[in-house]
């Protein structure tokens, strides 16, 4: 596990139990973030049942804190699955947060 000042330079805000969120190195809008499970994975329908709860209970938790920090109008949040549709590390999805 990396420490604290690691987690920093890697730009990991928070670890859950099956689950990171890292700020966007590269955001669309300011406060894009990325939910991005432990485990490497390719496959939408891999996802275990604790992965798929963990990653959704993280991004209402941010989506929530958003809210009441940022005040957006809205969100965007998506995956990209696939090199055609935009996924830019393979064998790994994650999902983006984009306050709007």
């Amino acid at each position: 596990m990396h420490s604290i000042d690691q987690d920093k330079d890697f730009l990991i805000v928070a670890r859950r139990s099956s689950c990171i969120v890292i700020m966007n190195k590269f955001p669309y809008n300011s406060g894009h973030v990325l939910v991005c499970p432990l485990r490497h994975i390719s496959d939408f329908n891999s996802f275990t049942s604790e992965e798929l709860f963990s990653i959704h209970s993280t991004t209402q938790e941010l989506t929530s804190a958003m809210q009441h920090l940022f005040s957006p109008h809205g969100f965007n949040i998506g995956i990209n699955i696939g090199q055609s549709a935009g996924a830019g590390v393979p064998d790994h999805l994650h999902y983006h947060i984009v306050p709007r």
